[in-house]
């Protein structure tokens, strides 16, 4: 009895730590492709700026030129202030800036697991200051570098209020391609900020992986695993089976 009581103990016990590893392994997995610690930005003439030639300036990639601060879930989006300088009139138009900038600010992954399935982006807005002239999209998109690296998903969303936000890009259909890029984030698009009117510009303040506000129901969801139901019956049992062996 005793020997039957120690097998089983065993088996519930490596049945819990397979699923705390699965939980915990994916958690991670999908926190590694949440992290906003990339940048791809844009700069380009106004409509009334004519230094490029009326079109594309030159491209940037560092985070800060985007007008995005992450600090662990939480993620500030902005204007370019960095860019601004009075009396330069190709970055200044008196007061203001002179240039467009639309700036990108994600995770990626390279390839696309079998297993993948449906990747989402979401979190909860806590505040929405931002100026009315720039736009702000969060994005899945799927990269070919074959093809120009072209959008092959091409799912945006419109961030325009506060409160809970949600979009997904179903990729099964991509599974095992080790040559697509995986990317999810935000785009946001408008004039470079003198930094001067930047209580006035305003910003959008968010949570990733929050559903709720911060200390409510679901507003610190991201970084608590919970174990599935099937594990917590094992862990039960276990608790349950480890108590009977000490009597017995």
């Amino acid at each position: 009895m005793t020997g039957l009581i120690r097998n089983a103990t065993l088996s519930l016990r490596n049945l819990v730590v397979v699923a705390a590893v699965l939980t915990f392994g994916s958690h991670q997995a999908v926190a590694a492709l949440g992290d906003i610690d990339k940048a791809y930005i844009v700069v380009s003439d106004t409509a009334t700026s004519t230094d490029c030639g009326g079109g594309q300036c030159f491209i940037a990639t560092t985070l800060n030129e985007a007008g995005t601060s992450v600090t662990g879930d939480s993620v500030e989006l902005g204007p370019n202030y960095t860019w601004y300088v009075a009396g330069n009139t190709f970055w200044a138009d008196g007061a203001s800036g002179n240039k467009k900038v639309l700036a990108n600010s994600f995770g990626e992954q390279a390839g696309v697991p079998v297993g993948t399935g449906t990747v989402k982006i979401d979190g909860h807005i806590d505040s929405n200051t931002l100026d009315s002239s720039y736009t702000v999209l969060a994005f899945v998109k799927l990269l070919d570098p074959n093809n120009n690296y072209a959008d092959i998903v091409g799912k945006r969303l419109a961030i325009t209020g506060d409160g809970y936000f949600s979009l997904e890009a179903d990729l099964t259909a991509y599974e095992g391609d080790t040559a697509l890029i995986i990317q999810t984030g935000f785009e946001v698009t408008g004039i470079n900020g003198n930094p001067a009117n930047a209580g006035a510009l305003g910003s959008i303040k968010l949570r990733l992986g929050a559903t709720g506000v911060s200390g409510g129901p679901g507003g610190d969801v991201k970084g608590i695993p919970v174990l599935p139901l099937w594990a917590l019956f094992g862990l039960a049992g276990l608790i349950g089976l480890m108590g009977l062996r000490r009597k017995a």
